[in-house]
């Protein structure tokens, strides 16, 4: 699983693992996330090997078995951080605090976006989006489809969707600055 060809720059070098490793292990120490060092679930195996500081494995617990969940490992604003996705559960993590992970909010990711000029990394999931920056959620738009999002594509500052409602698909655009949304129905709190 490579990284993303467009990506924000880190301050470290990482591997994602093909096979993770055995029990009981050597160095590098193991996490498994989000609960922590031990034993723990299946997921993704990513290595981190921050500069001035010692190398570590992340063991990134896998999510959903939902239809359209992602996978991925994706940059952050954060230069520090790195973006785990494993089966629709996403993960911030830090490269210089082994087992420091941030859950954000969407509970099924299903698209990941960065947005390099606006410092921000979007993810998806089949009803809401949200946008991180650096420094944590910048905005989310609430409910705007009722089971069924996708970015479709985004033009300078706004970004086109398509919303999918009972009977048919919504074409939903976002201003990325302010997280504003035109031509979505209000589908509750």
């Amino acid at each position: 699983m490579p990284a993303d060809p467009v990506d924000f720059p880190r301050a470290f070098e990482f591997e994602v693992l093909q096979e993770l490793p055995g029990f009981p292990t050597q160095s590098p120490p193991i996490y498994y996330l989000p609960e922590g060092p031990g034993v723990g679930a299946d997921g993704i195996g990513v290595r981190f090997s921050p500069p001035e500081s010692s190398e570590w494995i992340g063991i990134f617990k896998f999510g959903s078995l939902a239809p359209h969940s992602h996978t991925g490992v994706h940059g952050h604003p954060d230069p520090s951080r790195l973006c785990v996705v494993s089966r629709g559960s996403a993960y911030f993590a830090s490269a210089t605090r082994p087992g420091l992970v941030f859950v954000p909010a969407p509970q099924i990711v299903t698209q990941v976006w960065p947005c390099l000029e606006l410092g921000l990394l979007l993810l998806v999931d089949p009803w809401e989006l949200y946008a991180y920056g650096a420094e944590g959620e910048r905005w989310h738009t609430g409910r705007i489809a009722l089971d069924g999002l996708r970015i479709l594509e985004r033009k300078g500052s706004t970004l086109r969707l398509s919303a999918t409602d009972l009977e048919e698909d919504l074409e939903v655009t976002v201003d990325l600055v302010t997280g504003k949304c035109q031509g979505q129905r209000a589908w509750g709190p």
